[in-house]
C-alpha cells in the first residue's frame, strides 16, 4: 500500500473510534451504573421501597416514595463492580417482604412486588433471567 493510503486508513480510524465513544457517552452507553424499575402489581399502595447495594466496600441505601397500586419507578444505583442489593417493600398493611440478587454495572433489574414476594427479573446484556422467591 501506499503511504497515503495508509495515513487516510488511520486517520479514518481514529475518526470512528473517536465518534463512537462521543456516542457512546452522549446515550450513557458503558457507566457503572445499575438500572432497577420497581413496579407495584400488588392490590395495595408500598408505603415505602428501600433499596441497599454494595459494590467494592462502597455502599449505600435508596429510599422511595409511596408507590401506589399499579404503578412503577425507575432508579440508578452506582456500582462500580460486581455488588449486590437487597429490596426491601413495605405494603400498606404493614407486611414487608424481601429479596435480593447480585448485580454488574450495566444491568437492568426488574423488581416486581405482589402481595406475598418480590420477583426479580435480570437483563444481562438482552438475557432475561428470572427470580421468584428470596435469596435471604
Amino acid at each position: 500500500m501506499r503511504p497515503t493510503k495508509i495515513i487516510l486508513l488511520l486517520v479514518c480510524s481514529v475518526v470512528l473510534i473517536y465518534c463512537g465513544a462521543l456516542a457512546a457517552g452522549k446515550l450513557g452507553l458503558y457507566q457503572p451504573t445499575v438500572t432497577i424499575i420497581v413496579s407495584n402489581l400488588s392490590n395495595q399502595d408500598l408505603k415505602s421501597i428501600s433499596i441497599s447495594h454494595k459494590s467494592l466496600g462502597i455502599t449505600g441505601v435508596l429510599q422511595t416514595p409511596p408507590i401506589a397500586a399499579g404503578k412503577s419507578i425507575k432508579l440508578q444505583i452506582f456500582v462500580p463492580s460486581d455488588g449486590s442489593y437487597t429490596c426491601t417493600a413495605t405494603l400498606a398493611n404493614g407486611n414487608i417482604l424481601k429479596n435480593g440478587s447480585y448485580i454488574e454495572p450495566g444491568y437492568r433489574e426488574n423488581i416486581v412486588v405482589n402481595d406475598t414476594n418480590i420477583t426479580t427479573k435480570t437483563n444481562l446484556w438482552g438475557n432475561y433471567v428470572n427470580f421468584t422467591g428470596s435469596f435471604f
